[in-house]
This record gives C-alpha cells, structure tokens and sequence, in this order.
C-alpha cells in the first residue's frame, strides 16, 4: 500500500465513479481498477460495489475511508510542516536576515480559511507596502510552539492556555452551527423547538486528541448545556472532512463553531475593511446548517504575540489593527427551511 493508492481510493469515493475519479488522477480506467483491486487484496476485504449509478462504499470501504481521510491529511500536513520549518531554518540563517522584521510571519489555526486572510492582506499590503507576510496555517498548538521558539511574529488561534510571556487579545466570537443531515425523517426544526430531540440523534464528535482537546471540550459542554445531558450514540473521528462527509451521509448530527465552516463562505467578501468583514455562509448541498445564535456560548479566536515580540515596524499598529478587523467578523446564513 502507498500514499497514491490511498489517495486513488479517497478520490473514487468522493466522484462515486471510477470513470470521472481516472479523468481527475490522469489514469486511465483500467490503471485505476487495477490500483483499486490491488489495495483490496491487500487489505482482504472489498472496499467498493459497482452499481448502476456508479460505485458505493461498503461498510469495510466506509471505515477504511476514515482512516484513510485521516492517514493523508496528517501526512501532508507533516510534509508541509517540515518544507515550512525548513524554509523558516534558511531564511534566519539567510544573510540578507536581519532584526529590521523586513517579513511579518503569521501562523493561523487550521480552521481560519484564506477566505478571511486574503482581505487582510490586502489591507495591510495597502497600509505597508514595503512590509512582506507569509502566513503559516497549522494546529494551534503547533502555532503556540513557533511562537515559542520565536519562528512566527503573530498567531491566530481557536484557543489560548494562558502561557508565561504571551499575550492573547481576543478578537473574534464565533457562534456554534448545527449540522444536520438532510435525509432524517424526524428533522430538527430550524428555530430549535425540538431541540431535545437530539437526545435520540446519533452525534458525531471530533475525536479528543491532543490537537482537538480543546475544541472536543468545549463541544462536550455545549451539549450538556443544551440537551441537559450526552447524548447515547457518539462516534469520534478525527479530521472535519470525516465529520462532514459522515453527516452529509445521514450517519448523525455534530455541532461545530463557524471558523470549522469557513471553507464553505462565499468566495470573497461581501465586504471588507479595517471596520471589518463581512460573509455570506453558502448553502451546502447534503447537510444543513442551524445557526445556533445566542442559544449557547460563542468561542473564542485569538491574537497571540510574545511578550518580547519585534515591535519595531509598525508591529504594535499591525496588531491593532488586525484586531480591529476580527473584531467586527460577521456570517450571514442561508435561510434553509428544514423539511416537513
């Protein structure tokens, strides 16, 4: 087994066509099926049933997909950590380096999408223009590490836990969103007036590791606080794309803050500036999306810098008003009327 087979798999369950999953890997059919069989035998069970409308995962298909989503996700996500290390290694040994901070470096969580980002840098580019950026986008405990070790300026993180020498200054409160699939006989109704039905929902959680703790904690306290107790049937996973894909297949509901969605806005800005940003959330196709609104507590997004960061540079002016432009982050939600 190799990554490539792993990704060819991945592929074909999301196309649900090995014909349109071959046009998108550049292979030709048979190369694909050949793949697809050798990873079969490999693994000793059938991953995938052809049928009239294409291909569907099998019940062993659909647990190995999981782990699959997981398993390449993390791997790029450690092949890009180690160009970007290396990179940021050469550029301070680099003897153009200097102390004048001539580049801002950024490290922003996972779940902050570019789509946030882009409008920043343009307005900071106009303010500064001789001022350079390079963004970072990786786990916050990662992020706080490189803080640490002084190989980013600024990070922006879902969580902050309080560490000697830093400064976390909030700049963003996201509300929390219900995912529901579209498919459940018994819909939980947009203005939440069944919302114990949730009790009887299977849920889906992202799964307590080291890099979603946090998130995982806050989720299991907005639980209780809405339902009063757990819910009976949770499954963890451990990547978003398992947890969407999971509900938009009507395998269960999750609660997720709107930063997790940001991927799924409106591709530019409805509006942006200094004054802030606004979005418009796009519908999604296999799941719905409930704005929680004021019903639970809102999570909070952080500016992180140490204690001894550069200030020279403007970098005091640059937090202020990044700060100012977080500040003021607003998502408008589709009106999507749950079936009766």
């Amino acid at each position: 087994m190799n990554w490539n087979d792993l990704h060819s798999f991945i592929t074909v369950a999301r196309e649900k066509s090995i014909s349109k999953a071959s046009q998108k890997l550049h292979f030709t059919q048979p190369t694909l099926t050949t793949k697809l069989k050798k990873l079969e035998e490999q693994l000793g069970i059938h991953l995938l049933e052809r049928n009239w409308e294409g291909v569907k995962l099998t019940d062993h298909g659909t647990i190995f997909l999981m782990h699959a989503l997981r398993l390449t996700q993390e791997m790029d996500e450690i092949i890009q950590m180690i160009n970007k290390l290396s990179q940021l290694e050469k550029d301070k040994e680099s003897p153009q380096s200097n102390t004048s901070m001539d580049k801002l470096k950024i490290g922003v969580c996972r779940q902050v999408s570019s789509n946030i980002l882009a409008p920043l840098f343009i307005e900071l580019n106009k303010k500064y223009p001789l001022l350079r950026f390079e963004a970072l986008s990786t786990y916050n405990n990662v992020i706080l590490h490189l803080l640490e070790i002084g190989q980013i300026h600024i990070g922006i993180t879902s969580y902050f836990d309080q560490r000697q020498g830093f400064k976390a200054i909030p700049i963003f409160q996201e509300k929390m969103v219900l995912l529901a699939p579209i498919n459940d006989p018994e819909p939980i109704r947009e203005d939440l007036g069944n919302v114990k039905d949730l009790l009887k929902k299977p849920f889906i959680l992202l799964h307590p590791n080291h890099s979603y703790l946090p998130h995982r904690e806050t989720m299991d306290r907005i639980l209780i606080e809405l339902l009063g107790t757990m819910p009976e049937d949770i499954q963890d996973v451990h990547t978003i794309i398992t947890l969407k894909l999971m509900v938009s297949n009507g395998m269960g509901y999750a609660i997720l803050p709107t930063s997790f969605l940001l991927n799924s806005v409106h591709p530019e800005p409805l509006e942006h500036s200094f004054e802030g940003l606004t979005y418009k959330v796009l519908e999604p196709e296999n799941y719905r999306m409930i704005n929680l609104g004021e019903r639970i507590p809102s999570n909070t997004i952080y500016l992180v810098y140490a204690d001894d960061a550069p200030f020279n540079f403007a970098m005091a002016d640059i937090i202020h008003q990044i700060s100012s432009m977080f500040s003021n982050v607003e998502l408008e939600f589709p009106g999507t009327a749950y079936p009766h």
